[in-house]
């Protein structure tokens, strides 16, 4: 296989594992290696991207006829039913399992439940109440309806990026199977590198179109600024919980990679609504 239909495939599955998405080739193809899938990986943060990019036009247009935080909540519908609740998921598991677990093996096992009980339902209205409070914060006006639909798709991107810093600091619990074990394997330093290249073209896309609407000179260091420290920040996010994980349960599962990438989110969302004073 040439190195360019590899990384077709590896593209298609990213967008299969990540999405409802019909697209030819990919994990499904005959004969799908390993290799094809753990790859793929690295562009996690792109279909990140493009998918949050969707979630962000439904909001926009949304908000030309109904308040903001009805049409947020259309679009974290749109998104959960795109994805088929993949994240939303991982948080509901990960809250149960961290929260109701006492030891090692009752936090496996109810990470492998798909059951929601008392805390997932807590944590998952928690996090799509405040995702959905961050998102309708960004009131749209056709002047700024680009601008909205780009910030909203630099979150999912830095979002599925955050599993990326997690994978590269962090191993799988061992004697484990599963999706995370096909679909995540190692990553190395120089995946890494290039999954954070893939990371580039969305937060180009918010440069460029900042320096298109901006108001002024002020808008864009502004913006700027917030979108370095939204990467930063989603980083240590991603670094803390799943050193957490590790010292609770050894390692990271795909329910702890999928809340990681919902905490990728928020935090970005956080930081670009954030007021800074002129």
């Amino acid at each position: 296989m040439s190195r360019w239909l590899f990384e077709w495939h590896a593209l298609m599955s990213a967008i299969q594992f990540l999405t409802r998405i019909p697209v030819p080739g990919g994990m499904h193809q005959p004969g799908a290696d390993m290799a094809i899938l753990q790859h793929s990986i690295i562009y996690y943060p792109l279909v990140g991207g493009l998918l949050a990019l969707l979630t962000g036009m439904v909001y926009g247009l949304a908000c030309l006829v109904w308040i903001p935080p009805v049409a947020a909540l259309l679009a974290l519908a749109f998104e959960a039913f795109t994805t088929g609740g993949f994240h939303e998921d991982a948080v509901a598991d990960s809250c149960d399992a961290f929260g109701g677990g006492w030891t090692r093996d009752d936090i496996l096992r109810i990470l492998k439940d798909s059951r929601v009980g008392s805390y997932g339902a807590l944590g998952l209205i928690l996090a799509i109440t405040l995702r959905a409070s961050l998102i309708s914060s960004l009131v749209v006006t056709p002047e700024e309806l680009l601008l909205v639909v780009a910030l909203v798709a630099s979150s999912g991107a830095i979002g599925r990026w955050t599993i990326l810093v997690m994978r590269t600091l962090y191993p799988l619990v061992s004697g484990r199977d599963g999706l995370s074990k096909d679909i995540a394997g190692d990553v190395r330093p120089g995946m890494f590198l290039a999954g954070t290249l893939w990371l580039l073209p969305t937060l180009i896309f918010v440069f460029t179109v900042t320096l298109a609407t901006a108001a002024d000179q002020w808008e864009v260091i502004t913006i700027s600024v917030k979108l370095a420290a939204a990467v930063s920040l989603s980083a240590i996010c991603g670094w803390l919980w799943g050193r957490y994980a590790v010292q609770k349960i050894g390692g990271l599962t795909g329910d702890v990679l999928g809340c990681g990438c919902y905490l990728g989110q928020i935090m970005t969302l956080m930081v670009l609504t954030a007021s800074i004073p002129r």
